[in-house]
Parts: C-alpha cells; sequence; structure tokens
C-alpha cells in the first residue's frame, strides 16, 4: 500500500461537514483518504490499520459525535503518537483527554466553505509537519465514491443569457469574411465540446475516483486516451477564453467571439452536462496568461482586452471564491502580460509572462511566482519566449510547450520546456511533433496532452501527447471537428 498524505478521522454522522474539509485540503493538492469502507476479503481493523500506518498525517475533525468516538480517539491517539496529529474542531467541544494540548483551526460554520484565514492556519499546520503540498493543487481524494453535488457552493446567477468556452493556450487570429468568421466559430464551438470533454473527464476523475483504497496512481498510455465525443454545446461560441476545473465543475472565463471582448463567466457540470451562467468578471478579459486553481478558488492571470479600440494588456489578478460567487482582485503580477502560461506548484501560483505590449510588441519571459499566503512575488529563473503556449503542471513541474517564439515574426515554435522549483532551472526536453501555437492542453494522469491550435500553414485538430517518464510524444485521436480546429485560449 502507498502513502497518502493526510487520514481524515471522523465520525460518520460528521460526514457532509468532513466533505468540506476533504475538497479543501484536496484542493490545496495532498492526497486525502476519508472512507471508512473495507475492500473485500479484508478486517476492519486490519485495513484501517494499513492505512494509517502509511499515512504521512492524521487530521482530526472533533465534535459533538467524535469525542464520543472510541475509533476517532484510537485514529487520534496513533497519529498522536507518531507526531503526526492535526486537529480541527468543528463544534464548539473540548478535545478529549489526552489531547487537550493540541491547539486547532475552529471551523464552526461547515457546511459552507472554509474562509481563507482558516484554512491558510489549517495548510500551515500540516505543512508543519509533512511539508507542503507535492501535487499541484489537484491532489487525490481518496472518499466516499459517489458524486458531488453540481449545486454545490457555486453560485448560479438566473435568467442570464451568457456564454461560455474553455482553455489554455492562446493565440490570435485574424478575421475573414462574415462566411469565414462563422466557420471560425462553429470550429471553436466543435472543439470547445471536445476540449471540455477532456478536461472535464480529468476533472470528474480526479475529483470522483471509484477505488476505496489507496492505490498507486496508473499512467495511462496514449493509446488508451479517451475518446472525444459532442457535450452540450457552449451558451456561445467563443475563443480565446480561459478555464480550468475547481471541484470537479468546469470554469469558463471571458474569451472573444469575433466582434466583442466578454466578461462572461460559465460552468460546465460534467455529472449533468449540462451548463450555469455565474457571476460575470468584473472586466473584460481574453487571452489571458492562465487560470488556475488554488485554494478552492479559481485565479484568472492578466490578459488582453479591446474595448478602447487598441488591444491592451492586463496585470491583475483576479479571484474567484466559489462559496461567496464573488469576485475580487487578488494581487498584481509585477508585469503586465498576456497570452502566458500559469501553473500552482505547492500552494504558489507560477507565471511565466509573454506579450507586455502590442502595437510596438514587447515580449518578455520572466518566470514571477506569488505566495497568497503573504502576497508576495519572487522572479525566479527565465527561459525562452513563449507566447500563447500550452502548460501543465506534472510531479511539482511546471511544462510550457509550443507558442510564437516572440521575434515578432509570428514564428511557431515546437520548444518544450519544464522548469522544477526544487533547483530553480529550466530544461529542454522532447520538441513537439510539430511547431503549434495556441494548443489548448490538459493534464490527465501524468501526462500532457495538447489539442488543436495552429501550425502556421494551417489550423490543426491533431492531439499530441507527451511522457515525462520517457521523455517521449505520441499521437492520438483527433480532436472533432475533423477538418481543422483553433482551440481557445
Amino acid at each position: 500500500m502507498n502513502s497518502v498524505d493526510i487520514f481524515l478521522s471522523y465520525s460518520h454522522e460528521d460526514e457532509e461537514r468532513t466533505r468540506v474539509v476533504a475538497d479543501a485540503l484536496r484542493d490545496c493538492g495532498w492526497s486525502v483518504w476519508w472512507d471508512k469502507n473495507v475492500p473485500a476479503g479484508r478486517g476492519y481493523r486490519e485495513f484501517i490499520a494499513d492505512v494509517l500506518a502509511n499515512s504521512r498525517c492524521v487530521v482530526v475533525l472533533w465534535s459533538h459525535s467524535s469525542v464520543k468516538s472510541d475509533w476517532v480517539h484510537d485514529e487520534a491517539d496513533l497519529g498522536k503518537r507518531k507526531r503526526r496529529l492535526v486537529p480541527i474542531f468543528i463544534d464548539s467541544v473540548a478535545a478529549p483527554l489526552g489531547f487537550a494540548g493540541l491547539q486547532g483551526p475552529q471551523l464552526l460554520d461547515l457546511p459552507s466553505a472554509i474562509p481563507a484565514e482558516a484554512l491558510d492556519a489549517l495548510h500551515q499546520s500540516i505543512a508543519a509537519l509533512i511539508g507542503d503540498p507535492t501535487g499541484d493543487g489537484a491532489g487525490q481524494l481518496l472518499g466516499p465514491a459517489e458524486a458531488i453535488s453540481t449545486r454545490g457552493p457555486f453560485r448560479v446567477v438566473p435568467d442570464r443569457t451568457a456564454t461560455g468556452s474553455v482553455s489554455t493556450g492562446t493565440g490570435t487570429r485574424t478575421n475573414g469574411s462574415s462566411g469565414a468568421k462563422g466557420r471560425t466559430r462553429a470550429l471553436i464551438a466543435g472543439t470547445a465540446l471536445a476540449l471540455i470533454g477532456l478536461v472535464a473527464w480529468a476533472a470528474y476523475r480526479a475529483d470522483h475516483r471509484n477505488e476505496r483504497v489507496i492505490e498507486e496512481k496508473s499512467r495511462v498510455p496514449a493509446a488508451a486516451a479517451p475518446v472525444f465525443s459532442a457535450l452540450a454545446p457552449m451558451p456561445t461560441p467563443l475563443s480565446m477564453v480561459s478555464g480550468t476545473a475547481v471541484r470537479g465543475v468546469f470554469l469558463v472565463i471571458g474569451g472573444h467571439d469575433g466582434n466583442r471582448d466578454g466578461n462572461e463567466f460559465n460552468a460546465y457540470h460534467p455529472e449533468t452536462n449540462t451548463w450555469t451562467a455565474l457571476q460575470p468578471l468584473p472586466d473584460w478579459r481574453y487571452q489571458s496568461s492562465g487560470a488556475v486553481a488554488m485554494r478552492g478558488r479559481l485565479y484568472l492571470v492578466g490578459g488582453w482586452d479591446n474595448r478602447e479600440g487598441s488591444r491592451l494588456p492586463h496585470d491583475d489578478v483576479f479571484e474567484y471564491d466559489p462559496a461567496t460567487g464573488v469576485w475580487a482582485v487578488a494581487t498584481t503580477l509585477p508585469t503586465l502580460s498576456g497570452g502566458g502560461a500559469s501553473g500552482v506548484i505547492n500552494g504558489k501560483l507560477y507565471v511565466l509572462t509573454a506579450q507586455n505590449g502590442y502595437s510596438t510588441p514587447a515580449y518578455v519571459h520572466t518566470l514571477h511566482v506569488w505566495s497568497p499566503r503573504d502576497d508576495s512575488w519572487k522572479v525566479r529563473g527565465s527561459t525562452v519566449i513563449h507566447v500563447t503556449p500550452a502548460s501543465g503542471v506534472i510531479d511539482n513541474k511546471l511544462y510550457v510547450v509550443g507558442g510564437q517564439n516572440g521575434d515578432g515574426t509570428g514564428a511557431i515554435t515546437d520548444v518544450l520546456e519544464a522548469y522544477d522549483p526544487a533547483t530553480d532551472a529550466w530544461t529542454v526536453l522532447a520538441p513537439m511533433p510539430d511547431p503549434t501555437n495556441g494548443a489548448a492542453g490538459a493534464v490527465i494522469n501524468g501526462l500532457l496532452c495538447l489539442i488543436g491550435g495552429n501550425t502556421g500553414s494551417g489550423d490543426t485538430n491533431a492531439v499530441s501527447v507527451y511522457d515525462p517518464a520517457t521523455d517521449s510524444w505520441s499521437r492520438s485521436t483527433p480532436c472533432r471537428p475533423p477538418d481543422a480546429v483553433w482551440p481557445l485560449g
């Protein structure tokens, strides 16, 4: 049995509140075990003993019911003896005898979302014992297999004709005639359906695993990549959107419909194959420098707008809290940036900037790291310029691939690089099969999947899969539609 970061000890009467804690810890990047079902043929005590022995930390939820539970006492005692116990108080109760000396945050308002201050305190308590998360903000959740309600904490804005689309790689496209524009928009919509299917599949697998035991994460070879299927269409076709998955719901922000920028914000629910409109973004954005999930929230980094007739980059980082349905400016980038790349590693936001100007193009390729704990930015190692690349985080490394090379000619690159925070260094890896700009990217089971884009000679619907374990690329089933694609971002 492989190790798991956090074992949640709780009373089954508190399952709904425990789920909120499990989701929050998972969103921080830790793997979490919290179910008590036992595989067939194994005794309860034997199984729990194995899980506890292979857990790096025990988080106990003290409540009116758990303080009376012998099982919870035994589990907490083992965590205490290992010096790996973190208590949480979800009711106004005193810790049982033997545990009174251990302090922990009070989360008395569950099952509503955990306040940022309390989550930060919990994060620090756990990190002090086992270090920061080793995941990318989407840790493994090993618990009850039933689906999390898509009603969840996401606040729906009723009676709104909002738009939606999908994310990651970015690109600039010149619209031709109205017929060509219509075709482009139709292709964008078709690509969005395919990408949503792929990314929603990944989000669903990450949040709703059927396994009730801790297993080694399996690598899915390129040949086993999911089949593309048409899903519920977006409310309106858009390109150059941004998006990411938060708690199994795919969130899509902003974009461009060929005529105007947008501030639309929509959620796609893979369980029901439906869209809902959410609170619009406070400002217009397209072709951002990334949308990521961190601390159970959505962060949108920089981007462009051209409402005033000129294409202007931005430096703000918007934060959306699903619990309140409210947008806020969380911080500002040290520089303007549109068309860059972002990722979350160990609870920090990594942003590779791209363009900070347009009429006289200014290309930047600095890696900035934001720590939400103290709202501080640090500069890390620079690399070659990637404008509108695809990106993803795998095993605590930020992978950036393709895009324009920033020489002012629009030349497209095939360069793949990975940044390792442990060494503050970039490594050049196997180049992608074809130089591609504006591809969409998704990480699925440790593989970086690239979808569509533009090769310089035309649009493509190719799907390429990179395996970091072998530093090699392979082709997968092309996405829909079959003739051409200009995907999002």
